[in-house]
Formats: C-alpha cells, structure tokens, sequence
C-alpha cells in the first residue's frame, strides 16, 4: 500500500514538474520582437572614465542613459532602481573647467499582463540577458564651459546599480531657413514628439515664439576619444516605441509572392546556409542582387531548395518564379538565427528552424490629380523641389511600363508652369499596398483582391523653385504618385542607420535602407490633412536589398555610351598601362596588351580576321645594357624574327597563321614586353590608354557640346609617377557660372566649381610606357592611379561646355565623357568602360 501511494505521489509531482512551465509567468517574449532602432551605447565605468569629444559648434551635449540589471524571474514594472554618472569638461588645454554629479532613477517598461504582448520591453541588449531600464535624458549646456571645444569625461558612480550605458549627442542650432525647412519635413507623429514636452496643445495650436522654440536645435551623436576595446567599450542597445505593435519594416507576414513580375529580396551577411520553400514544379531563378550569377531550377518534389553561400560579405539573394504568383517561404537552420541583416528577427518555424522575410518598408506618396494640386511649400531661398514620381500599373494588360505626365505650377501665366511626360518601366520589387499572405492566397485565386497593385521604377525630376515662388503646385495623371523631397542645408552627406552601416562591396550600394540622416529629406505637402481625408495617400511597400552600383534600369538598355576627350592645349601624350584580367579563349580588347614571360614561352591565341587577323606585334623596352644587340621573337620553338635594339623601346612584327602559337621574346636582357594577342589560358594583361600631363598651377581644359536633356558625367583618371600620393585637383564649368535652365524639370544638380581629392593607387597601379626608368624601376616603382568624377546635369542649357581643371602637383590625367557616343575623329581606342555610375 505504501508503495503504491509513492507511485502515485511521484507520477502527480513528476506531472507537475512538466506542467510548471506552462502556469509560469510567460518567457519574455521580447527576443520575438523586432527592434524599432539599434543604437551603440558607451559603457559608463567608476573605474574606467570615457572621454568624448566635444566640437565648438554645438551649445550643448544631450545625455541618454540606460542602466542594466540582472533579470530575475518576475519583471516588476512599479519597482524603482537608482544609478549616477559624473561628467568633468576639459578645455582645448587639457584644464579641467567644471565637474557635475547626476544620480537618477529609472524603472523597467515592461508588459506584465497575459497575451501577444507578454514579456515586451521597450530596450534589450543584442547580447546578454540584463534587463535594460528606461532610459533617462540630461542636457548639459557647454557654449560658456567649452567655447572652444574640449573633451567630457563620464564616469558612473558606485550607487546601487552600477553598469550603465550612455548614448552622448551635440545639439547643433538652427537658423531660420533651417528651422522652416524642418518644420515641413515632420509628419503629425513627428511634431507631436516635437513640443511633448513643452505643452498638451497640439503643434499648430502652439504660438509662433514657442514653435520656433521646439525646431530651434538638433542633435548628432558625438564620439569617444580612443581605441574601442582599449580607452572605451561599447554595446548594441536594441530599442522599441514600447506597446507599439507595428515595427519599423513591414514584412512580418510569413512568407513572400513571387511570379513572372515580382520578385523577392532576403539581405544575409557572413556564411549562411538557407531553404526556400515553394510549390512543387514551379520553375525558380535565385541570384545575387550584387551580381552574382543566375541559378534556375525546378522545386522538388518535397517543395524545399537549399540555398547556400560562404561569401563573408553582405549581399541579397533575389528570388523570381515564372508564370503566376505563388508563395515562397524562407527558413533558416537555427545555427544562422542571425544571419539575416535588418531589424527583422527570425521567428519558430517547424522543429529547429526559424523563418525569416523580405526586409520591407512603408513609404507614403501622394496620389496626383489632373484638377486638385498637390501643395509643395516652399521655405525661403529654398532652391530646388525634388519629386519621386512613380506609377500605379493597371491589373488589366499587365503592362511592362506605364506613360504619365507631372506637371509643376507656381503662377497663372503659361510661362510660369515645367510639364515633365516620363515612361516608367514596371518593379519587380515594390507594389501599392500591402504585401500578400497566406490568407489573402483565397483572395488571389478568386480575382478579387484589390489589397496592392503593382507599382513602377522611380524616376526623380527636379525643379529649380523660381525667384519670389512661395508654393508649387504639383498636378498629374491620376495613376501618377509623387514623393515630395527638398535638399538639407544641414547635412552634406547620406548616413545609414545601423545595422545597414556595414562595409559593402566598392561597386554595390543599398537600395531603400532605411538612413538617419538624408541630403535629400522628405516633406509633407502644405494641403497634406485635405489630401487624406480625400483618399489620397498611397501606402509603397519597398525592399530593402543590395543591387549593383549605376545598374541600368530596364528603361536604359545597354551600357552608357562613351568618348574620349583631348585636352584643348594638346600637352604631352603618354601611354598608360593598367592591369586587366580576361577569361580563357576570351578575345582581347581593342586596347589589350598581354604580358610576355622573357624565361618562358606563352600561349597566344592569334586571330583570323580583323586587324590583328594572321599577325603578331611585340611591344618591348630593353635594358640598356642590350644596345646594340638583338632582340628575338620565338614562334613555336623557333627564332622567327630578329631585329637590332637602336633604342631602348621598339616593336616586333611578324605575319604567322591563325591559331594556337608559343610566343618568347629573348635578347632584352632585364627589359619588358607585350603582345598584342590573348592569352590563350585566359589570365592577366594590360589595357592602355592615352593620358595627357597636368602640370602644377598650369590648367587643362576640355570642350564638348552638350544636348538637350543629357546627364553626363566626366571621369577622369588621376595618375601620379612612380608612386602613390594624395592628389587635390580644382575644376570649373563654364568659368563656375553655367547657364541653368529655368522652368523645366531635370533629373541632376550641376555644381559649378568645386575640389576633388584622394590618393593615387586606390583605384590599382600600373605603367606609364614612355618613364625614363629602367624596366626593373619600373616594375619595382609602379604609377599610382585613381578615378574622380565631375557630374554635369541635364539642368544645364544646352550647348557648349568649356570644364578646366587644375592640379596642386604634377600628375597625368585621361578624361572619358559618359553618357555621350564617340564623334567621327575622337581619340582611339577608348578608354575603360565606366559601369559604376
């Protein structure tokens, strides 16, 4: 009897061991969640004080604080918990100037009711289990402490916790253009957020004086002094508007439609390996939305194709289907949880695996009417309006490209008014309204989900605002959408946030990552609650992915033509050598030049027709010890030509069969030579081009003519003698003053003058031919090369274009036109393509 009642009590105990977990609090549910920022945070130490920078500019510093505390089992959102830091200013002179001593208290955000939201938090650590309390701000004014700049040093102060983490911005000032230009940027949750601390009243119901007040000032996150690991340490703080349940992407519906015109993009980084699941038989296309090469198959039978990759570094994979829409899904085995880049998480799929989405992003445009404007407000001597136009395609036809016409009005009179007709080519990546899921499949097969539409490709117009223009009107075709943008005056350059700050390939970009910081910022029309309540905002759902750099679109087939330009002065001309690499029986450029082995005979392919048909000519510069002597040209084993070295340089000619040869060159002792035939085994050669000298203070200049409507950009390739250096060239167009249209749209800025800079060598080394240097110096001490660009837009007036250009020291400079074929007589061959516009 008493065995048996030991049975019974250690099946009930054993059964309630199992079943605990379940009448538990839930498990945090937060590493489920997608983050709404990543941010780094410096960690704040009593015994390791980190010291930032702090610039002259800024007239105060903004501290953000979070501190961490062990996670215990129940999160209790009405407990307090104290922490400090201290801060001391150092002026430009090392001096202490003042001290301040902070002690705070914060609390845990978090949900501690049952449901979807259990266990959300509104900050976690990227690693580590430590609760992260809410964050505490203080603002520190330094214009009278550091009128020069200086340096803060914060340290954390022994209270009761003591491991926090701190986040330092400057907060700049605004002037008044600036100020106006940033009320027009912010939506209404944007200037809520604004004046949240300043009043309950709403933004428009605030007095002009306390308006001003609130746009006044912005913040840049400024940096630690030091080596990261060894003066500082730093954590990733993933953040969340907390009881917020829309994330900042929109792709959290499982799985993603793929088909004849849509395609999917997964952003990945480092060594992953990935299934794809897919209706059996339909015929799939997996690439790399960086270049990498197409792999068309069939799904299996078991509807599961296994992707890998062991590239280090970020790229996409695109996938496409043939025929009709149908759903892809794409799962991760647990070991690659966090391969996907993106505040997107993987979530539980079947046994241990996760399943991962498109990285998608919300983007409002305004649906554009023949009638009713679209009110672009313009900010003083604010002086250019950019427009992302797009189209909404019909269902019916499904066309390829769609025609629609814009048209901007700042005036009555017919002069007073640009009109810009464009065709836009269909995008296999973003559609009008929501993406697909699983349950709107139904709805799709019955032909009446009118949920999203396709959209187009992007094209951007620009306007030049007109003197004394306080509003522009924007009208159009009604499947038109326009995305209203204006340039920064604050910001000169594009900043990605984290996580997509990371190091690319030099010719790829992100495609709609989402940025903290834009030259280009979106702007609310002035008539933007009328065209809501009118119907017309357009919800754009984009993919975030990594595409070629200057890829063309479908609407640009082909590369973009090129020329060759001749410097006015006609200076001295010199041939350049830059390495090249071809593939096995691949012909040889019209300005290749293959490297010869003087110890070994190589294999040349030589040609049937052309002008390089049944003959070979060798290149050679001999040492100089060979003078006098004889150079010798080797076919097949054999001496076939032998020629006197009069000079150090010359050339070998024979005239032999098509086909296959071993070619050696002897008798030049420690000297060079290049054939103008391939390498029949693929491998290295050399492509030459015509570079002119720039002289020091003693300009070139270059004249072409430029049509109507041509963006073009001039490439130039900077080449430093024997060696790798910075260079600092100046350019002018038209004398820094073109003629800029007036009324029209145009798609590129030109800038009249400016500096370009870099360094010698950053873009390869190669050979200037004509250097009075030995063969040996020569290849010991190879010449530096680089690539600069002066863009030169279509807002110009056609006609003639005069660009000088000046150099700080000697270099030697090629010059390629893009954009514009060859003229009858231009100088050949031509020079590199250029394909990273």
């Amino acid at each position: 009897m008493i065995i048996r009642w030991f049975i019974v009590a250690f099946l009930f105990f054993g059964w309630a061991a199992l079943l605990w977990p379940l009448t538990s609090p839930p498990p945090a549910s937060h590493l489920a969640l997608p983050a709404m920022d990543e941010i780094l945070a410096y960690r704040v130490d009593p015994e390791k004080p980190v010291a930032v920078k702090v610039p002259a500019s800024i007239d105060a510093v903004v501290v953000s604080t979070w501190a961490l505390v062990p996670r215990v089992t129940v999160c209790d959102p009405k407990a307090r918990f104290s922490y400090g830091f201290e801060t001391t200013f150092v002026d430009e002179h090392g001096k202490d100037v003042q001290t301040h001593r902070f002690e705070l208290e914060s609390r845990l955000s978090c949900d501690d009711k049952d449901g979807a939201t259990a266990g959300e938090y509104a900050a976690r650590v990227a690693q580590g289990d430590e609760w992260v309390l809410d964050p505490r701000t203080t603002t520190i004014t330094t214009a009278e402490l550091l009128p020069h700049g200086g340096v803060m040093r914060m340290r954390g102060l022994p209270i009761s916790v003591k491991d926090v983490l701190s986040r330092v911005e400057g907060r700049y000032r605004r002037g008044s253009y600036e100020r106006t230009f940033y009320e027009m940027s912010l939506d209404d949750e944007d200037r809520s957020r604004v004046v949240s601390d300043m009043t309950s009243l709403g933004f428009e119901d605030l007095p002009e004086t306390a308006r001003s007040r609130a746009l006044s000032g912005w913040d840049r996150r400024l940096d630690a002094a030091g080596l990261e690991g060894k003066d500082y340490s730093l954590r990733r703080l993933l953040l969340r508007n907390y009881r917020t349940p829309f994330p900042a992407a929109a792709g959290t519906v499982p799985g993603y439609t793929v088909g004849e015109r849509h395609a999917a993009a997964i952003n990945v980084m480092g060594p992953v390996e990935l299934d794809v699941l897919a209706p059996p038989g339909r015929p799939v296309t997996i690439s790399e939305g960086g270049g990498g090469g197409a792999r068309m198959l069939t799904v299996p039978e078991d509807g599961v194709f296994h992707v890998s990759s062991s590239r280090l570094n970020p790229r996409t994979f695109v996938v496409e289907g043939k025929g009709d829409d149908f759903l892809v899904r794409f799962v991760l085995p647990k070991p690659y949880e966090r391969a996907q880049i993106g505040d997107l998480i993987a979530l539980p799929f079947e046994g241990d695996r996760l399943e991962i989405r498109p990285d998608v992003r919300v983007v409002k445009y305004v649906k554009l009417d023949p009638e009713r404007p679209v009110l672009a407000r313009v900010a003083p001597e604010q002086p250019y309006l950019g427009l992302l136009l797009r189209a909404e395609l019909p269902e019916a036809g499904a066309p390829d490209s769609m025609a629609g016409t814009v048209v901007a009005r700042w005036g009555p009179g017919p002069n007073e008014r640009a009109e810009l007709r464009q065709i836009l080519p269909r995008s296999r990546f973003e559609r009008w309204g929501r993406p697909r899921d699983q349950a709107a499949e139904g709805a799709i097969a019955a032909g009446n989900d009118k949920t999203e539409a396709d959209a187009t490709d992007p094209r951007r117009a620009i306007l030049r605002i007109p003197k004394g223009a306080t509003k522009i009107e924007i009208l159009g075709d009604a499947h038109m959408r326009v995305h209203l943008r204006v340039l920064d005056p604050g910001v000169p350059e594009d900043i990605l946030r984290v996580p997509y700050r990371v190091q690319l390939a030099e010719d790829e970009i992100w495609r709609y990552a989402p940025f903290d910081v834009r030259t280009w910022t979106p702007i609310r029309a002035e008539n933007q609650n009328e065209l809501e309540r009118q119907g017309r905002i357009a919800d754009l759902y984009e993919q975030v992915r990594i595409e070629l750099r200057g890829k063309p679109s479908p609407s640009e087939a082909g590369q973009k033509p090129e020329r060759t330009l001749v410097p006015d002065q006609a200076p001295v001309r010199r041939r350049f050598l830059a390495p090249y690499e071809i593939a096995a029986k691949e012909l040889l450029p019209n300005d290749g030049w293959t490297p010869l082995d003087l110890d070994n005979p190589l294999k040349l392919g030589i040609g049937y027709a052309g002008e390089r048909g049944g003959r070979l000519k060798v290149l050679y510069r001999a040492h100089p010890s060979r003078l006098g002597k004889m150079a010798e040209l080797w076919i097949d084993g054999q001496n076939m030509v032998e020629q006197p070295i009069a000079s150090l340089s010359g050339v070998l000619r024979a005239s032999l069969k098509a086909g296959i040869h071993d070619i050696q060159v002897k008798g030049l002792g420690d000297g060079l030579a290049y054939a103008d035939a391939a390498p029949w085994e693929g491998g290295a050669i050399m492509r030459r081009r015509d570079v002119f000298e720039l002289p020091a203070r003693e300009p070139l200049s270059f004249t072409f003519r430029q049509r109507a409507g041509e963006s073009l950009t001039l490439v130039l390739f900077v080449i430093s003698e024997a060696s790798t250096r910075p260079f600092k060239i100046r350019y002018s167009i038209d004398g820094g003053k073109p003629v800029r249209q007036k009324g029209a749209f145009f798609r590129s800025i030109t800038t009249g003058s400016g500096e370009l800079s870099g360094r010698t060598g950053d873009a390869g080394m190669g050979l200037l031919w004509e250097a009075r240097r030995t063969a040996k110096d020569a290849r010991k001490n190879l010449d530096g090369l680089a690539k600069v660009k002066i863009p030169i837009g279509d807002d110009l007036e056609p006609g003639l274009r005069t660009i000088k250009i000046e150099s700080v020291d000697r270099v030697w400079i090629g010059a390629v036109l893009v954009g514009q074929a060859p003229l009858p007589g231009d100088l050949e061959p031509r020079l590199w393509s250029e394909d990273d516009l």
